[in-house]
């Protein structure tokens, strides 16, 4: 940033950016939460790294090999929440078709609980269904029939719908402080936990049969996805071609950290 003064005397301004071609500054707004650095990787993290290595982009690859014609997939994990912006996907020429389809999704795991025999757990479950075997676990205080671990990946956050409230408060996104909502709550109570599992596709049932071999995953120009420590990113392929084939994929995502 530089400052100068006009010939009138007042000061002027002048970003060291990138400028128009009448000298005006060149802005761009971008999708990342402020305080957040981009992360290139086609892997996923290694959430048990052998120190001093840090994880990061060291784990499973987001490649599927085949050798035959089959449904196949694979998923990543983070050492820390992330906010998916976008990606690519390529595959190799002339061993692929207009019927050989892959999907990028996020699966969100089920909670595990263990039965509190005193009935002095921190949570009780509901069937959402009579008969379906399908639970939400919801907060006690400390005389719930059920324990679920909050600071291990046993806790898996879910998002409520727009205008509903959970029985779970996350205080921080990035730190993931997952407490028991309790006495009402107000203001970040808008998680909950299940007993299943949860999927949601980014993109779903995308083919190969581009010449190019290449697939540019547009996240959003102003809007990036927040993904849980305990969420999974999957990439999933259904090859119907016979032979072999290989199909992979990067992403691109923010992460609050440099280290």
């Amino acid at each position: 940033m530089n400052f100068q003064k006009s010939a009138d005397g007042n000061p002027i301004v002048s970003l060291d950016a990138p400028q128009e071609p009448d000298k005006k500054n060149v802005f761009v707004n971008s999708p990342a939460t402020e305080g957040t650095y981009t992360w290139f990787s086609s892997r996923g993290d290694d959430l048990n790294p052998t120190p001093p290595e840090s994880g990061r982009g060291t784990g499973t690859p987001l490649t599927i090999t085949f050798t035959e014609a089959k449904y196949d997939k694979t998923e990543v994990d983070f050492l820390e929440p992330i906010e998916l912006h976008s990606g690519q996907v390529w595959w190799e020429k002339d061993k692929w078709g207009f019927d050989d389809e892959w999907g990028i999704y996020v699966r969100l795991p089920a909670s595990v609980v263990t039965e509190n025999l005193g009935n002095t757990g921190n949570c009780n479950r509901v069937e959402i269904i009579p008969e379906s075997g399908l639970y939400i676990y919801v907060s006690a205080d400390g005389d719930g029939a059920y324990d679920v671990d909050l600071e291990s990946s046993d806790a898996v956050p879910v998002p409520t719908a727009i205008g509903e409230t959970g029985y779970w408060e996350i205080e921080d996104k990035w730190a993931e402080e997952i407490a028991p909502l309790l006495g009402g709550g107000v203001g970040k109570n808008v998680w909950n936990m299940y007993s299943f599992d949860i999927k949601m596709w980014f993109v779903r049932n995308i083919n190969c049969g581009s010449p190019v071999c290449h697939f540019n995953l547009i996240g959003g120009s102003y809007k990036a996805e927040w993904i849980a420590k305990e969420w999974k990113l999957g990439f999933e392929c259904n090859r119907v071609t016979a032979g072999a084939g290989k199909i992979s994929g990067n992403f691109v995502c923010y992460r609050q950290g440099a280290t």
